[in-house]
């Protein structure tokens, strides 16, 4: 716990000293902005071949999975200041993001496999099991813009924290009439530091057709790691956790920005 404060402290003070050096380079001229975000997102979770031992190592259960990746819809805002000049192309943004998979999930799928220390590679097949993966998080974030005219390509970073949740583990045997299932594993909300970067290209309109171009749409990629991810044990008489290891995602989104 001391460890993630001091890291999300550090995380205070690379923003606020950007902060202040973007106040004092762009003072002139600038814009409170407001944007909202839908996109698609690509995960990849960490690992794929989780194993827990029982019985003092007598018995081992093996839970590959039959992806590494998963998709799930994207949606966000995310609002801040651009300060710019009006004699020159480029522009600095700062601002905080809300992040999530509303209404969608990272969907993954596998096989429960019994194996013994003694003969690892052969094994029963139990069950088949799927469990979901949501995660939300709120990022500090900087972006780097230049303004040419109609077209406004720009480069971002985010730092801040995530909240994976981990839902719906199902488990179902193999054969009929198969073994009992044992209890599933319990949801669980992770709380991890997150990073994020990306870039993308915008283009800078006003529907009123006011001098001062107030909006714009644009398209953009962004790489996300989430930090771990995992889920409770299944109860006391099991108390083992479920591990997903990493969760990292890839973004492609579009938004909407209007500035004031």
């Amino acid at each position: 716990m001391t460890r993630k404060l001091h890291t999300f402290s550090k995380q205070i003070i690379i923003f606020s000293i950007f902060y202040i050096i973007s106040s004092y380079a762009f003072a002139d001229y600038g814009h409170i902005y407001l944007g909202g975000i839908v996109g698609k997102s690509n995960a990849n979770i960490g690992n794929t071949n989780n194993e827990i031992i029982y019985y003092n190592g007598s018995l081992v259960d093996k839970y590959p999975t039959q992806q590494r990746n998963a998709h799930a819809m994207i949606a966000g805002i995310n609002s801040g200041y651009e300060f710019s000049d009006p004699d020159s192309a480029l522009a600095m943004a700062v601002g905080l993001g809300l992040y999530g998979t509303p209404g969608s999930a990272y969907g993954y799928s596998g096989q429960v496999i019994e194996t013994t220390p003694s003969n690892p590679d052969a094994g029963d097949i139990l069950y088949n099991y799927k469990y979901n993966i949501r995660s939300t998080r709120l990022m500090g974030e900087a972006r780097l813009s230049w303004l040419l005219g109609y077209f406004v390509p720009f480069i971002d970073l985010g730092l801040g924290a995530t909240w994976n949740h981990m839902t719906g583990y199902q488990e179902l045997p193999f054969s009929f009439p198969g073994y009992t299932a044992l209890p599933p594993f319990q949801s669980k909300t992770n709380t991890h530091f997150a990073y994020q970067a990306g870039f993308g290209v915008g283009f800078a309109f006003d529907s009123n057709a006011a001098e001062i171009r107030r909006e714009r749409i644009s398209l953009g990629y962004r790489f996300v790691n989430l930090g771990d991810a995992s889920y409770g044990t299944r109860g006391s008489a099991y108390p083992y956790p479920f591990k997903t290891g990493k969760l990292k995602t890839q973004e492609i989104y579009l938004i909407y920005t209007w500035l004031f």
